[in-house]
């Protein structure tokens, strides 16, 4: 490792927490759990510390880099969109700006999550239900992950304190 060169994801064990981010050279970071791929229903939480980042995901029902869903949560847009992601290509299926649940400390140890079961979604934010979506295309399993991203090339973290996965028992 180069003086240029940070981790993109590192795990502090004092803190007992992880922190994902880019290096210089880049504008974001993603992080799957690899034998998630079968999973089918669950609720996704993490408690997140926004430290520098701009955006943060949750992803659900990952086949790979380009095939998944995303709850994608903005600090500078103080907004929370669910995006689709087919082939490569992007299409966001809903979009909610300013949500109330930030309005004292915005983006600061917050919970975000994501619930899936079948072929609904919904993005959660300390909480509360923000955006809910039905859809025909998503498929009936897949895996979890994390992505953070910034609009600019530049070192950027977040802290993510814990997350925790449970299966849905309906």
């Amino acid at each position: 490792q180069t003086k240029n060169q940070r981790p993109i994801i590192t795990r502090s064990k004092k803190q007992k927490t992880m922190l994902i981010g880019s290096t210089a050279s880049t504008t974001g970071s993603l992080a799957y759990l690899a034998g998630s791929h079968l999973w089918g229903d669950y609720t996704m939480n993490a408690l997140v510390d926004w430290l520098n980042a701009d955006s943060f995901a949750l992803l659900v029902r990952y086949k790979d880099s380009e095939n998944y869903i995303s709850c994608s949560f903005s600090s500078y847009g103080y907004s929370v969109q669910m995006i689709e992601y087919k082939n490569g290509i992007s299409r966001i299926l809903g979009e909610l700006s300013n949500p109330p649940s930030f309005v004292y400390e915005p983006w600061r140890d917050v919970n975000l999550g994501v619930w899936v079961s079948g072929n609904t979604i919904e993005c959660i934010a300390t909480d509360k239900s923000v955006l809910r979506r039905s859809l025909d295309t998503v498929p009936l399993a897949g895996g979890i992950g994390i992505k953070s991203w910034s609009k600019n090339l530049d070192y950027q973290l977040m802290r993510i304190k814990s997350i925790t996965v449970k299966p849905l028992v309906l």
